[in-house]
């Protein structure tokens, strides 16, 4: 569920996405995340999953780790 604009949504998460999302929503590097993932789901898919959270504006910032 998201609320951009003050409208709520609700959208399915595909194969793997639960635990991709609650693994970035606790901190865990996007790598860490898609890993888990792929764990659970071999048919995750890491760009549409993406896509799916960016469109549903389920991210409000994104860290970059500095090298």
């Amino acid at each position: 569920m998201t609320r951009p604009a003050l409208e709520v949504e609700v959208r399915q998460l595909p194969p793997g996405g639960a635990i991709f999302l609650s693994r970035l929503i606790t901190g865990e590097a996007l790598g860490a995340a898609a890993s888990a993932a792929f764990s659970e789901s071999p048919s995750f898919d890491l760009p549409a999953n993406i896509r799916g959270l960016l469109e549903a504006g389920a991210f409000t910032t994104v860290l970059c780790a500095e090298s």
